[in-house]
């Protein structure tokens, strides 16, 4: 999974619920998940 720092996000005349626009990208980062993540969370 990748996950972006960004600075600058705007949303754009037009775009999809949702969408936007990024002016600038802080950083890019590689992120491992944990597979038990979604279980650990989960609500009993």
């Amino acid at each position: 999974m990748l996950m972006a720092l960004v600075g600058d996000v705007r949303r754009g005349k037009g775009f999809a619920p949702g969408q936007v626009q990024v002016d600038r990208l802080v950083e890019t980062l590689a992120v491992n998940l944990d597979p038990e993540l979604e279980n650990s969370l989960r609500l009993p």
